[in-house]
């Protein structure tokens, strides 16, 4: 007999002596509803190391996260707008970065996916001429899919790129978006790879901003990831952040159903993280 998970607004579920308690959110409960979900990762959840640093796991499979990068001692969890938020300060200013990572498992970037988390793009890091990345996909050493980043106001090029959020493989296509000035905000970052078509919305599962890769990109490896920040340099979160961050194996795109759904998180998402 299948098991049931019911949440209950507003009631705290214990936990044994020594084990962790496990929170549902209302994101959580609709994400855990859609097949495709492949890995959950929240700055809640993460545990600060005494030498600096934090640590975690992916909320679906228990695997363990991996800090890379020469500034992994500088991870902290702090609170913005009442929600964790995973930071890899301090920064004196929107120039000043720490090279630093936490990657996924190994096969979490697949060669369709969507990606739906909750961001703070700083204004620093808005104003300056920096890049900011939040979610990287690195492949055999090397970074192959921008799944997340956001480009200062002067940064130099490319010039549509300036004071917005981006998706797609970098080197052969990229869509930009505005962000609205919000303390938080949510991405949805979607690839086909069927179609070649990717998309990015902020804070709206209704429209998407697409274009079509003209050139296929490689297949992903088994051992191929996903990161959140960047560990070959200092274009990382900088003074962003991040909160929670859900990854399906899949274009929810790419159906009806998946597209419902997508909403659906989307709207807990806001609801979660205030955003109007």
């Amino acid at each position: 007999m299948a098991g049931q998970l019911i949440r209950l607004p507003g009631v705290t579920a214990a936990a044994a002596a020594g084990a962790p308690r496990i929170i549902m959110t209302g994101p959580d409960a609709v994400a855990a509803q859609i097949a495709s979900l492949k890995h959950v990762v929240s700055a809640r959840s993460m545990t600060p190391l005494s030498g600096g640093g934090v640590s975690g796991r992916c909320r679906l499979t228990g695997k363990p996260l991996t800090p890379l990068g020469v500034n992994i001692d500088r991870w902290q969890v702090l609170t913005l707008g009442g929600k964790e938020a995973l930071y890899s300060g301090p920064a004196a200013s929107g120039g000043q970065g720490a090279a630093a990572s936490i990657a996924l498992p190994a096969g979490s970037l697949t060669q369709s996916y969507t990606a739906v988390g909750a961001f703070a793009w700083d204004a620093a890091d808005r104003a300056g001429n920096y890049l900011t990345n939040f979610v990287v996909g690195f492949d055999a050493g090397a970074p192959t899919r921008r799944l997340f980043r956001a480009y200062g106001l002067q940064y130099a090029t490319p010039v549509e790129a300036r004071g917005t959020m981006a998706t797609g493989s970098g080197e052969f296509t990229s869509v930009y978006e505005s962000i609205p000035t919000t303390e938080w905000g949510i991405f949805v970052a979607d690839y086909n790879h069927e179609t070649r078509v990717i998309s990015l919305s902020i804070n709206d599962a209704d429209s998407f901003t697409q274009r079509t890769e003209t050139v296929a990109t490689p297949t992903p490896s088994a051992d191929a990831y996903l990161e959140l920040g960047y560990h070959n340099s200092v274009n990382a979160l900088r003074n962003s952040k991040v909160g929670d961050l859900y990854t399906f194996s899949e274009s929810l795109l790419s159906s009806a159903l998946g597209a419902a759904q997508l909403k659906q998180l989307m709207a807990e998402l806001k609801a979660y993280y205030s955003v109007p």
